[in-house]
């Protein structure tokens, strides 16, 4: 039998069910994302600026939507093969499983290849991207932050609104304010607030603040304002509300500048933030092989047998990794356990596959 032939077509038959799976998961995960876009676009009405922070979401979406696909297309082939007995046909010709599994295998190596670009360089930048542009949308836009303040995503303040229309104009404001720098909190409640060009105005505003007496036997001065109307610019209260350490944080380094700073990291290696975000982007890129070897070999299984149960080893597997990886990514104060997440379903499904595989080209029913 020409190899070259039956390579082609095991591939042309692979990515066909993999580009097709690959775009319902996108459209499925983009829609999953909306939320974000649609609380964007209210801060902004330049289109270019929603287009783009709509096209930094895609990297986002990627690196997930590509491993379920593999392992649907992989067991799709091979289910098909073995259900028509072409398979059956393929191997009396002399072709071993291993020629059947190289061309497949080296497709699944080259997607890993693009995950891990993915993964490791282009999502990074986009989620910096996409965290700049949201923050210089917000720097004029308080009411924005006021929004994650209510979803919990900023747990410095806190803040209450009776009604928020448009995200231009609010009533009944109660604004609960954390100071780190002096440790004092201050309270600021208004009856309507609204944007007007780049300042924030307020109606019947009242403010209670406290300053340090800086006597260790005295007690802090607390100072409370009422005002019929204030004006200030927008963004000084913005500025107070956000937080400015959203640059450095590990997930929107690109890979050469986490090993950098990995290298230079004074905490043991197992500990350290910047490895566990480097464990994270390795066992995301891996998926694609395993995934692929996955479906292949359970594929293979549900046609001879004629049965769901590769059908049902194959989801739980794949549900094995996807569970672990979730928990993993939860389990930042426990690096080391984080790590066994990451890597250990690995392990097993290659185990498992490669039995599958062992026992199907023996002729073990």
């Amino acid at each position: 039998m020409n190899l070259p032939i039956l390579w082609r077509f095991l591939l042309k038959s692979y990515f066909q069910v993999f580009l097709l799976c690959m775009t319902s998961f996108i459209a499925a995960l983009f829609v999953m994302r909306f939320k974000d876009i649609a609380e964007f676009a209210t801060l902004s009405s330049d289109g270019m600026s929603i287009f783009l922070f709509s096209l930094y979401q895609l990297p986002h979406i990627l690196p997930l939507a590509i491993p379920i696909p593999c392992v649907i297309a992989s067991m799709l082939l091979f289910q098909k093969l073995s259900h028509h007995q072409e398979l059956t046909a393929i191997r009396a010709a002399g072709v071993g499983l291993r020629n059947l599994l190289i061309p497949l295998m080296l497709g699944a190596l080259f997607l890993t290849i693009i995950n891990f670009s993915i993964v490791a360089e282009v999502g990074p930048s986009c989620r910096f991207k996409a965290k700049e542009l949201t923050f210089k949308m917000t720097s004029n836009n308080p009411f924005y932050i006021f929004n994650k303040i209510t979803d919990g995503k900023l747990t410095n303040a806190y803040v209450e609104i009776r009604t928020l229309r448009g995200g231009k104009k609010a009533k009944d404001v109660l604004l609960i304010l954390n100071n780190r720098s002096n440790e004092r909190l201050g309270i600021m409640t208004a009856e309507e607030l609204l944007i007007e060009d780049d300042n924030l105005v307020g109606k019947n505003v009242s403010i209670v603040s406290s300053v340090n007496s800086n006597l260790d036997d005295d007690f802090d001065h607390l100072v409370i304002e009422n005002q019929d109307s204030m004006s200030t610019p927008a963004s000084s209260l913005s500025q107070l509300l956000q937080s400015a350490k959203w640059g450095m944080r590990p997930e929107y380094l690109s890979i050469k500048e986490l090993i950098i700073r990995l290298h230079l990291s004074q905490k043991s290696f197992w500990s350290n933030s910047h490895a566990l975000e480097l464990a994270r982007r390795l066992s995301l890129a891996m998926t694609p092989f395993f995934f692929t070897l996955l479906g292949a070999a359970f594929g293979m299984e549900i046609g001879r047998r004629h049965t769901r149960k590769g059908l049902l080893w194959a989801v739980l597997l794949a549900a094995l990794y996807l569970s672990s990886f979730i928990g993993a990514k939860s389990m930042k104060h426990f690096p080391k356990a984080a790590w066994l997440l990451y890597f250990i379903p690995f392990i097993i499904i290659g185990i498992l596959s490669l039995r599958s595989l062992k026992r199907i080209s023996r002729g073990i029913e």
